[in-house]
């Protein structure tokens, strides 16, 4: 049974890694050929052309915000998924989401942190700082997500800045640590 299990632990990682990769591809073609076949007939049903059109269209998008009269554009279109209130919590959710990793913006946001709780005789956790801003509570208090072992989820603490030390570590290292619960080979 060690054997199967050594086995299994070598295998479902890279199956599981090219499974959903695989996903995110067939669904964005599968989207993008739509549209592609809708506008110019079946004739031009090329496979993979889907994906570079996406990439194109983002990559452009992007471009041409550095141009003030298509961010207006962009902000009018933008306006009703700011607007209706369930559509309101979903689009505000996924722009804050991107915007913190935002990296053109010089700030401690993102970075691994440490957090004292309860003293130097306490416990510590590792978590991901996502807000330094006041406005969020009454009081001076930065908001500390903390991963949960085992789990895709976690929990946001408030805590004085006092508590919090900046810890030399990569995201992805935090994510990974607390994904396996710490467990290190």
């Amino acid at each position: 049974m060690n054997v199967f299990f050594r086995g299994l632990a070598a295998i479902l990682p890279i199956t599981g890694t090219l499974y959903l990769i695989y996903w995110l591809v067939i669904s964005i073609e599968r989207a993008s050929n739509g549209v592609i076949l809708s506008i110019l007939g079946p004739k031009a049903s090329i496979p993979g052309l889907g994906i570079v059109l996406t990439f194109l269209v983002i990559y452009l998008t992007g471009l041409l915000l550095g141009l003030v009269p298509f961010q207006h554009l962009v902000n009018k279109i933008q306006a009703p998924f700011r607007n209706i209130p369930l559509v309101k919590s979903i689009y505000s959710a996924l722009e804050d989401l991107l915007q913190f990793f935002d990296k053109s913006k010089d700030n401690n946001q993102g970075r691994v942190v440490q957090v004292q709780v309860g003293g130097e005789n306490g416990i510590s956790l590792m978590g991901l700082l996502t807000s330094t801003s006041s406005s969020i509570t009454s009081e001076s208090k930065y908001a500390v997500y903390v991963p949960v072992s085992y789990q895709i989820g976690g929990y946001t603490i408030f805590v004085s800045p006092e508590q919090v030390t900046y810890v030399d570590m990569s995201v992805e290292d935090l994510m990974k640590s607390a994904l396996t619960a710490w467990i290190k080979k």
